[in-house]
């Protein structure tokens, strides 16, 4: 299904009879409706065809785009879910990732439908729409941006949620049921596990084993909020427990080492988790901003 003239003519009709509703509107209303009657009704089986490739390749491509950027370019730049600039990062990479995937589904689209094959003609105006509409349908669909990045087990995960207040005690049965819940429904805070997690472990945040925060902002917040626990509960799953234990151990030992030795000891990046395979539905690929550009381009001229 290609855009004509046709739509345009048509939404212009519209326009006088519904005042209120925007020429674009119009636009994808009467495209999405034809494409629908020539597709499913037409018995099209080449466009129908085409269209189930090209969205499909779209649902494996999207999350894959933002597994490279989590553990190819963050993860190296030591870059977290944490980081004060995460959300801009995140929304970055949902941009980047959603541009890629929409040009591979439009040129999987041609190439399955070669009757109608006329070359790939993306413009920048094109890319524009892909990522500000993939960013969007993101952000309709309940997700976070900073979530797209890489958790570190030193503070609360990608897939953290509000946490339950806590003291430097151990948590309570009350606490551990509470935590098994918010697993049960959120998952493991760093890597996101869900049904693969047997259990839950209660992980104090931040953990007990680092020196107490003295900055400004620590100082401002209890200010404001003398009353405000310094720790929270948020569910662990045993692997992430068990990569924060080791490596809370080794960084202990280079700390005694630094100070007996008089030098410092840079850690690496085994404080960093990656969570390329726990899916959400944020992570579904929609291809509405292929039809948003196409609506642009035809209103546009």
């Amino acid at each position: 299904m290609t855009w004509t003239r046709h739509h345009v003519e048509v939404a212009e009709t519209c326009d006088h009879n519904h005042p209120h509703t925007s020429h674009l509107t119009e636009c994808i209303r009467v495209f999405i409706k034809d494409s629908y009657t020539s597709t499913f009704q037409s018995g099209s089986n080449d466009q129908m065809y085409g269209c189930m490739v090209s969205w499909g390749l779209g649902c494996i491509v999207f999350p894959l785009c933002l597994g490279v950027f989590q553990i190819g370019v963050f993860k190296p730049l030591l870059v977290t879910s944490s980081h004060v600039l995460s959300p801009a990062f995140g929304l970055c990479s949902v941009a980047v990732s959603g541009i890629a995937t929409s040009v591979a589904v439009l040129a999987t689209y041609s190439n399955c439908n070669v009757s109608e094959y006329r070359g790939l003609d993306v413009r920048f105006s094109d890319l524009v729409c892909y990522g500000v509409g993939s960013a969007a349908i993101f952000k309709l669909l309940r997700g976070k941006f900073a979530s797209v990045l890489p958790s570190t087990i030193l503070k609360p995960g990608a897939f953290a949620q509000r946490g339950i207040p806590a003291t430097k005690n151990y948590a309570s049965s009350g606490k551990k049921a509470t935590l098994a819940a918010i697993g049960s429904r959120h998952g493991c805070h760093t890597c996101g596990k869900r049904r693969t997690a047997k259990s839950f472990i209660a992980d104090h945040q931040p953990p007990l084993s680092l020196p107490k925060r003295t900055d400004i902002l620590h100082t401002l917040s209890k200010f404001f909020r003398p009353h405000q626990s310094d720790y929270r509960f948020y569910p662990h799953c045993p692997s992430c427990s068990r990569v924060q234990m080791t490596y809370l151990g080794a960084m202990a030992n280079q700390r005694t080492t630094s100070l007996t030795k008089g030098r410092v000891v840079r850690m690496d990046l085994n404080h960093i988790v990656t969570h390329a395979t726990s899916l959400r539905l944020y992570h579904l690929y929609l291809p509405l901003p292929v039809i948003m550009a196409a609506a642009y381009n035809v209103c546009a001229g």
